[in-house]
């Protein structure tokens, strides 16, 4: 593979208005995507994109084969990548969520130790010697996430910053030993999962559930039904629409926890979602047929994959439609590429 050689460049690219290009009006068109290849920094050969914003610029990781740390990526609206700048002597991390303003937080491993942080512009360790990661950032700059209290704790603690990077604890529904927050809306609304603790102590790593705050220091809420599979995929949409979404082999299930409960459902297999924008449209996978989709309003749709695709799931998605994620051209799980899914010429339309 060829690689282009991309200068590092961290100055803050305020968002393009959604209107620039033409707005798709009726609910019921359907637009084809795009696949664009995103390009890798000079000497990797893997990576993923993990979120977008409205002004086309994306973030995420890559790494080259040799299984050095993953270093913390950002591509331009261009598709152009470049290292983002981390804080201190970290020496390698992920670019985890970004938003209009350009701000990302993700993790940098520091001191040896995965620890939350912004990258970019503002690099910072928003827990210094905490072991951990921030999952997503809202308009105001507020943050969430999760840190264990020592590097050889397995109970990880939800967590919130504000925008001036201030921490606190989020609570933990009572008998449950563990929680994860792994969204914050524009208003301040945060979700995750949390893990159930039996009365004798003992801990039951097959039983989550999804949880809502509806702030930082609010009792949580239990969302959705009680899982004895895996942690489910909770995320949070710009305007408070949360999506729980599970992966179960060959079938998913989605489930969305307000207005106007449209979720990446079928009677068998579902798409499982993993983001979803503030104008109705979610993206993600199926995992039956292991191949990026999107669904508004009732019409879900395969998006068109790269040449030699064997494998793609859509992880993040903008005001305008436009999805990021990865694809795979190899069965190896861990071998993925990153890419952004572009509309033909149209935004979607607001609600």
């Amino acid at each position: 593979m060829v690689l282009a050689l991309a200068a590092c460049s961290d100055s803050t690219v305020g968002p393009r208005p959604l209107i620039d290009r033409p707005i798709d009006a009726s609910a019921v068109v359907t637009n084809l995507w795009s696949p664009e290849l995103l390009t890798l920094p000079s000497g990797h050969d893997i990576g993923e994109a993990e979120d977008i914003n409205d002004s086309r610029l994306a973030v995420g990781w890559s790494e080259d084969f040799s299984g050095t740390s993953p270093m913390p990526v950002r591509w331009s609206a261009a598709g152009t990548p470049s290292i983002l700048t981390m804080p201190g002597t970290a020496n390698g991390g992920n670019a985890i969520a970004i938003n209009n303003a350009g701000q990302i937080v993700g993790w940098v491993k520091s001191s040896g130790v995965n620890q939350p942080a912004r990258l970019g512009a503002s690099p910072a360790l928003l827990m210094p010697g905490f072991r951990g990661s921030a999952m997503d950032i809202n308009a105001s700059g507020a943050a969430v996430g999760y840190v264990y209290l020592s590097p050889s704790s397995s109970t990880s603690l939800p967590m919130h910053w504000t925008a001036a990077g201030a921490p606190s604890f989020l609570k933990v529904p009572t008998g449950y030993f563990e929680a994860v927050a792994t969204g914050i809306s524009d208003d301040g609304t945060i979700t995750g999962w949390a893990h159930y603790r039996n009365d004798t102590g003992n801990i039951i790593y097959v039983d989550y559930r999804a949880v809502m705050w509806s702030s930082p220091s609010a009792t949580p809420v239990f969302l959705g039904p009680s899982s004895v599979v895996s942690a489910p995929t909770v995320s949070m949409s710009p305007d408070g629409v949360i999506m729980i979404a599970r992966d179960n082999g060959s079938s998913g299930f989605s489930q969305s926890f307000a207005a106007p409960y449209d979720a990446m459902l079928g009677s068998t297999t579902s798409i499982v979602t993993r983001a979803r924008n503030d104008r109705r449209r979610m993206v993600g996978h199926n995992p039956a047929t292991n191949i990026a989709h999107t669904r508004r309003d009732g019409i879900t749709t395969g998006l068109v994959q790269p040449a030699g695709s064997v494998a793609s799931s859509a992880n993040g998605v903008n005001g305008c439609g436009s999805a990021v994620g990865y694809f795979r051209t190899t069965t190896v799980v861990n071998m993925p590429f990153p890419v952004r899914w572009e509309r033909s010429g149209v935004c979607d339309a607001p609600w």
